[in-house]
Order: structure tokens, then sequence, then C-alpha cells
């Protein structure tokens, strides 16, 4: 494989992108524990990396790609197996234009999967009588955050994306209310937490900090005896008394650029000052956009950390942090800056 990179190892140069380059990531895993190829398959897939052959994969060079490979590499290397980053200014029998083009095949691919998946609902939402707005909407929601994962990924990007987003909007204009009665039915549709006692909430294990924090939500301020399920995905099926929180397809997720805890504020109209800090710094977290940039926001992300690294099971996770959210609601924040902040509501 050295035959085929005519230069690795190059020093590294302060550059967003060098047009031309490629990251090479060669590696060679052991045969156990078995998931551990699902589990870089998917890791591989998810930063947008193609394949050059067999365990040879292919980025841009970027620092978020260099990254994004780095971290992979200590992963197989930390479950015992063999992992090689390299930088390359040519790849033996491929032009740039060769390689470009597999970067936008996939991402193709991938656009079209998701034109069919939105087609399919349009085609079935027509169908329903009367409409379940609110579930629609969410599906939308699900679509769009999809949408946003692909074009974080697409290096080359053609125009399929624009394409989408209109279809996306077209779909969420046919869901649009009259002017007239907006207004009052947004009102309507908040939640009111008397409504939601004694119920039963399910997400993903591993919960980390939006999971965490929505759990807490929920104990403290919506439901009083609420019974806390935390499934895999992969083998979970929803039983009709179950509400959902930060996973597919569930009752309260991310919708649009909202985590689910600011998700879950808005729909139950709780808007205490200390709780939309705390939302926005779960935002800041969760979304990765550094639209609020709170100065303790490190400092949460820390504890949250030493919280998960600490504590195996998800009932103690949350317990441990519960105590330190309740805090939270106690701080007085500093005085905001020039910059402005967006409300939830």
């Amino acid at each position: 494989m050295a035959g085929a990179v005519s230069s690795v190892m190059k020093p590294k140069r302060r550059r967003r992108e060098t047009p031309g380059r490629w990251l090479l990531l060669i590696h060679q895993l052991p045969g156990e524990p078995a998931y551990l190829r699902v589990k870089v398959g998917r890791r591989l897939a998810r930063v947008g990396a193609v394949a050059l052959k067999n365990s040879v994969y292919l980025l841009p060079v970027s620092d978020a790609c260099r990254e994004d490979f780095s971290w992979i590499r200590r992963e197989i290397v930390d479950e015992g197996g063999d992992a090689s980053l390299f930088e390359a200014a040519t790849v033996e029998g491929l032009t740039s234009a060769d390689i470009e083009q597999m970067f936008r095949s996939a991402r193709v691919k991938e656009y079209e999967d998701l034109s069919r998946e939105l087609a399919t609902w349009v085609a079935s939402a027509q169908s329903n009588k009367p409409p379940e707005r609110q579930a629609m909407l969410a599906v939308l929601a699900r679509l769009d955050e999809q949408l946003s994962v692909i074009e974080r990924i697409d290096f080359y990007p053609a125009d399929q994306a624009g394409s989408l987003r209109g279809e996306l909007a077209r779909a969420r204009a046919s869901l649009e209310l009259p002017t007239g009665a907006r207004a009052e039915t947004v009102t309507s549709q908040r939640l009111h937490a008397a409504d939601y006692q004694n119920r039963i909430w399910v997400t993903r294990r591993g919960v980390k900090v939006d999971r965490v924090a929505c759990a807490w939500l929920i104990r403290r301020f919506i439901d009083k005896t609420p019974k806390l399920r935390f499934v895999d995905v992969a083998t979970y099926t929803r039983k009709v008394q179950e509400l959902r929180f930060d996973m597919p397809e569930a009752e309260f997720t991310h919708e649009g650029d909202r985590c689910s805890f600011e998700v879950m504020c808005r729909r139950f109209a709780l808007t205490a000052p200390a709780l939309m800090r705390i939302a926005e710094i779960v935002h800041d977290l969760d979304v990765k956009d550094g639209r609020y940039r709170h100065p303790e926001t490190e400092g949460v992300r820390a504890f949250i950390e030493g919280v998960t690294s600490q504590h195996a099971t998800d009932d103690a996770r949350i317990d441990a942090a519960s105590t330190f959210f309740d805090a939270l609601m106690r701080v007085k924040p500093r005085a905001a800056g020039p910059k402005r902040r967006r409300r939830l509501g």
C-alpha cells in the first residue's frame, strides 16, 4: 500500500482545506470484539469517508477531517487494532477529479435516499384524514436534521441539498394553518404537565448531555412520578403508553436547530430565566454550533463527562447530574454581553 501514496506524513500547516490533497486512513481490525467492524464502519460513514479499497479510506485535507480520522484511529488502536493516518498529494491510478467524483457519488446516493423517504412521507400524509399535524411536523424536523448531517459531509456540493430543502419547505407549508388561526392554535398546542403524570418515559441507553438534562427536566418540572426506561434503539419496539425523548421518531426530540431539552421547555412553556440559560448551555454542548457561548458551558461539559465516566448505569448518571442541575438553577447569571440571545418560544 505504501507504493500507492506519493507523499506521507507532511508537516501540519495552518489551513482549512487544500484542494487536491487527501487524508488516508489505513487500518486492520482484530477478530474480536465482533461489533468493532460495524462500529468503525458506521463512524467512517458518519464523517463522510469513502473507501479506496478494503481498509483504506479517504477524506479531503481539512482540520475537521484530520480530527475525525484521528479519533477513529485512536478508537481502533484502543480496541487492539492497527491504524495509520497519512496525508497524500496523489493516489496512484486516480486523478483528483476521480476522487472528488467518488465523494459526490456517495453523497448523491444519500440525498436520493432521503428524497425517496420524503416523497413516501408526503404521499402517506396526503392520505391521512384528519392529518396528525404535530406528528408530521416532527417527521419533517427529523428529515431536516438528516439533510443537515449529509450537508456537513458534502465536501464537493452540487445542487441536491438546495432541491431537497425546497421539497421540505413545500411539505412544511402544506401543514401551515390559515393566518387567522395560527396564533390561537400555537397557544393551544402548549402541553400541560398535569396531563403527563405517572408516565413511562423512554430514551436511548448511555445517556449524555441532552438525555441527562431531559430526564432531570421531566422529574423536576413535568412528571412528579415518572418511570424512566433506557433502551437499545436497534431492538426497541414502542408500546402505546410510552413517551419517547431524544431518539428517532420520538414525541420529544430535536426539531430544526433545537435540541430535545429546548423542545421540551418550549412545548411545556417552561420559561424561567435560569431554566432558559440551562437550555442554552445544553444546546451548545449538544448541537455544537457555539450559538450562546456562556462562560460556564465548558464547566458543565467537564462535569457531565466526569459523571458519565464515573457511573456506568443511566439511572446513576441522572441522579448525579440532577443535583448539579438543581444547583445551576440557583446561580445568578453574569450580565449579558452585547450579543442578543434567541428566545426558545
